[in-house]
Order: structure tokens, then C-alpha cells, then sequence
């Protein structure tokens, strides 16, 4: 016989999908809402191609500040 504190919860969403276009890929698909993204992965894709200019510079600047300190080191061993 089942515990007297447990509780069996159902719950139903009717949401309305709509045919969309994947922003990334292009593919169909049935979203809900803002739904911009068929899956995560292609979420993911879109948000990187959006800041890869800012990524590319921020490894560019601690390229240069490795490399700058390597040139130290260097400079003070020979």
C-alpha cells in the first residue's frame, strides 16, 4: 500500500506550436512562443558565431600578454 504522504501530480500544457525556420540551420520545425531554434546545439552554434569577433579578441590579447612575458623571461635568462 502506498505512503499516505505521497502525491500523484498530472499536469497537461496545451501550447499552441507553429510551423518556424530554424535561424541557425535553416531546418522546419513546430515551435512554441519565441522559439527562434530547433534545438540547443543550434542555440548554442548561433550565440557563438554572434560574439566571435569579441572572442577572437580577447585570445588575441592573451596571446600577446603570454607572449610579451615570455619575451621577458627570455631576455632576463641570456
Amino acid at each position: 500500500m502506498a505512503d499516505a504522504r505521497e502525491k500523484i501530480v498530472v499536469s497537461e500544457r496545451h501550447i499552441k506550436l507553429s510551423p518556424r525556420t530554424c535561424a541557425t540551420c535553416g531546418q522546419p520545425f513546430h515551435g512554441w512562443g519565441r522559439q527562434r531554434f530547433c534545438t540547443v546545439s543550434c542555440q548554442r552554434r548561433w550565440d557563438y558565431l554572434q560574439h566571435a569577433d569579441a572572442r577572437r579578441a580577447r585570445r588575441r590579447e592573451r596571446y600577446q600578454v603570454q607572449k610579451r612575458a615570455t619575451a621577458r623571461v627570455r631576455e632576463g635568462g641570456e
